[in-house]
């Protein structure tokens, strides 16, 4: 899944791979080569204060690519971002 992130005055397009976590939790973006982890890195160096965070621009992408609401996994530890369906507001939907 191909992200482009802006950060400072520079722009980063950043291949991710996304596997499911552990028991089918939710969703883990991982950088998808060494190469992509390089600008991944060079992004988050290139942060200016008003820029968005890395996890939500991924999770903008992941909501708009799946049509369903996501939230950033906050209780996840492994390498990569972790990220969850909003299973509140998909019931919300439903009702």
């Amino acid at each position: 899944m191909k992200v482009n992130i802006k950060a400072g005055s520079e722009k980063y397009n950043v291949d991710f791979k996304i596997t499911p976590q552990l028991k089918n939790k939710g969703l883990v973006a991982m950088a998808k080569s060494s190469k992509d982890l390089d600008k991944l890195q060079s992004a988050i160096a290139a942060r200016a204060g008003g820029d968005e965070l890395i996890d939500y621009i991924i999770l903008k992408v992941l909501e708009s690519k799946l049509k369903l609401p996501m939230e950033i996994d906050r209780t996840y530890n492994g390498a990569g971002y972790g990220f969850v369906l909003d299973f509140y507001s998909i019931a919300k939907k439903l009702n």
